[in-house]
């Protein structure tokens, strides 16, 4: 149970993103991670930019905080 909500939202991560929707979930998290290493600012702004949406989410109370 616990393993497939984390790929459902590793999953939405990379939709949110737009990174490799045609490959499956394992291909996709080696696929970033390698990029990641290479090009850590692109990492790092991918992250910050689904982190903001969901705060944004949350000040909107489209969602709640846990």
């Amino acid at each position: 149970m616990t393993r497939k909500y984390y790929e459902r939202r590793v999953r939405r991560f990379f939709d949110f993103i737009g990174f490799l929707s045609d490959s499956g979930i394992e291909q996709r998290c080696n696929l970033f991670a390698e990029k990641g290493k290479s090009d850590k600012n692109w990492a790092t702004t991918c992250i910050i930019s689904i982190l903001q949406y969901e705060k944004e989410s949350v000040q909107k109370e489209e969602i709640t905080a846990h």
